[in-house]
């Protein structure tokens, strides 16, 4: 062979390489439309409302990129006038044409939820609000990720804003059940929340401010289809519980790390028991005791008391509580120590 002959052929199969790659970039931009559709129908045969505008398909050469404007979904609810809407601006999903089932997504803008009876609409609003999801064989998602940074979120009247440094949220769904006598699964998720900042209307002896809030938690029973009393009650009567993994929490002078289960009682209270280690334990018994939410002769009796149960502190460290923290009959107690009453969830 020639080497005009030579270069001609290597030529002819870089082009044919090339029309290759453009048309399976078009056959794969089809494909990802149509998975939109497919799933948007899915979550309608469940009882969701789901409305977007026109998607726009981008990333060519290598990349494939769907932006969805104005998404809508509306949760099922057994009651219309109670169901949950959310409204976002957009949302932008992108893979590598060479690895489809990692897919990066992003949902910029003011986000919406609104629920009928509700006097505004609750908002957030992020800096960055971006996540990845890894896709099976199957086509579910077997994980999820979605970070945020300087959240912002407006609760309306009655609790005001709730605003976080940086929130890191990870989910690995619940696998298919094949047969619905099956036990379903739990929904494990992990949650880290920097620089909370709490409500006004929670201000309290500890403050406000919450440098860390994170826990890895297992949702055991079917998942409750909205923030109702009915829909809780059906949870709980289902043997619905949250195992919390571990938890680490700084709160004012508290440092806490534990794990526990959590549940609700008949009253819709709390119910639950935990084992923690606890350290800034005597500062936070004084500020409860000035605020005079534990009375001033209890709480000398808990500090007595819980200084005996403590570990001594190492040099240049801070004595350490290790007690089970219970949620029971409506109090929250620390070993044997009644701390604070804990009231029912506030729902409709």
């Amino acid at each position: 062979m020639t080497r005009h002959r030579l270069l001609g052929a290597v030529g002819a199969l870089v082009l044919a390489l090339v029309a290759a790659g453009i048309g399976y970039w078009f056959v794969a931009a089809q494909a990802l439309r149509d998975g939109l559709d497919r799933w948007a129908a899915d979550r309608r045969a469940d009882g969701y409302d789901v409305r977007y505008g026109q998607p726009l398909v981008g990333g060519f050469p290598l990349d494939l990129r769907i932006v969805v404007a104005d998404p809508v979904i509306v949760m099922p609810d057994k009651d219309p006038a109670a169901a949950w809407t959310w409204r976002g601006t957009s949302i932008r999903i992108e893979t590598r044409l060479w690895n489809p089932r990692v897919v990066n997504f992003s949902l910029p803008g003011r986000h919406e939820f609104t629920r009928p009876g509700l006097p505004r609409p609750i908002s957030a609003r992020t800096d960055l609000a971006a996540g990845r999801a890894i896709i099976g064989h199957d086509g579910r998602v077997v994980e999820a990720s979605f970070d945020c940074v300087k959240l912002d979120i407006d609760f309306g009247g009655r609790y005001g804003q709730v605003t976080a440094g940086k929130a890191e949220v990870l989910l690995r769904p619940r696998p298919k059940v094949a047969d619905p006598n099956e036990p379903v699964p739990p929904l494990e998720s992990k949650l880290t929340v920097h620089e909370l900042m709490l409500p006004a209307v929670f201000d309290g002896p500890l403050g406000r401010q919450m440098p860390l809030v994170a826990a890895d938690i297992a949702v055991k029973g079917p998942l409750p289809d909205a923030p109702t009393r009915p829909a809780l009650e059906r949870w709980r009567d289902d043997s619905g519980t949250i195992e919390v993994l571990d938890i680490k929490l700084r709160w004012g002078p508290l440092n806490l790390k534990g794990s526990g289960t959590v549940t609700i009682d008949e009253e819709m209270r709390p119910l639950g028991a935990a084992t923690v280690d606890i350290r800034g334990f005597r500062e936070v018994l004084q500020r409860l005791i000035d605020a005079g939410v534990v009375r001033k002769q209890a709480g000398a009796t808990a500090q007595a008391v819980l200084t005996v149960l403590a570990k001594p502190a190492k040099p240049g460290g801070e004595a350490v509580l290790s007690v089970p923290l219970t949620a029971q009959d409506g109090f929250l107690s620390l070993g044997p120590v009644k701390l604070l009453p804990v009231p029912p969830l506030a729902l409709d």
